[in-house]
């Protein structure tokens, strides 16, 4: 999420659809009173940038009217940037975000979760060989980790078998990315409408951004691949899916195709 004072523009960033690599090339532009929000430790971890675990790149003191259960993530709803900067910012500035073919975002989505299990398991599986309190304090939290991310564990299982339709399927019917499903919609519309002053495509973001700097008068800086690691570029999601499960997803995101012409054949 971006609210730049300095050009008057706010990015509304949604889940996997290129808003990390967005963000980054964005970042020089930006002024000290303007607000910019990664996961905590994400910019660090990208591209070989330094900086520390905060939050905020840039902070301003509107960014204390954000309530504090949503510091830290960058994936902030439409409604919340409003109700944080207010309805006369929201409405001035320019406002912009990223679009994506909902059933090819799916399989992004549940690949990158895929992974992040696997950087959980190497995180916390170690800390079972100390002894003392601290190793039973660490145990109890790997223990509810493993509880509640059982679902999580199956789905990888089949993924890495080679059994992608089935892992998708799963996915879906154990409802996994519920919220997610229910969020990529609040990030196309507010109040049920399109609130975007530009909707750039993933599908075309390179030539789109080049586009929306000159639109902003900003200096176009090269628009760099952030967790390109995740999935590769020739992967195609149509292999993921079951006749059931394209349905699921064409269905739960259904305003969104049939607004920016998104169908499973591209």
């Amino acid at each position: 999420m971006i609210v730049s004072h300095k050009h008057k523009f706010i990015f509304v960033r949604p889940r996997k659809v290129g808003g990390t690599s967005l963000s980054m090339a964005l970042e020089p532009s930006l002024g000290p009173s303007d607000v910019q929000v990664f996961a905590p430790g994400e910019r660090r971890s990208l591209a070989g940038i330094d900086g520390d675990d905060s939050p905020t790149v840039h902070v301003s003191r509107n960014v204390d009217a954000l309530h504090l259960r949503d510091r830290g993530k960058p994936h902030l709803l439409p409604s919340t940037i409003m109700h944080a900067f207010g309805e006369d910012v929201w409405r001035r500035y320019f406002k912009f975000t990223i679009v994506r073919n909902p059933w090819d975002w799916f399989v992004s989505l549940h690949v990158y979760w895929m992974r992040w299990y696997d950087f959980k398991m190497k995180r916390e599986a170690p800390l079972f060989d100390f002894d003392g309190a601290r190793a039973l304090y660490h145990r109890a939290k790997v223990s509810a980790f493993f509880r509640y991310g059982r679902d999580l564990r199956l789905a990888r299982e089949l993924l890495q078998s080679g059994k992608l339709t089935e892992s998708v399927e799963f996915a879906l019917r154990r409802g996994m990315y519920s919220t997610h499903l229910a969020d990529m919609e609040q990030h196309c519309f507010l109040n049920g409408c399109q609130y975007a002053n530009n909707h750039l495509r993933f599908e075309n973001l390179r030539e789109d951004y080049a586009v929306l700097c000159r639109r902003l008068g900003l200096e176009q800086q090269p628009l760099p691949r952030a967790k390109t690691e995740f999935r590769p570029d020739h992967d195609d999601y149509q292999r993921y899916y079951t006749a059931w499960s394209r349905r699921q997803i064409a269905d739960k995101c259904a305003r969104v195709a049939e607004s920016f012409e998104y169908g499973f054949d591209g």
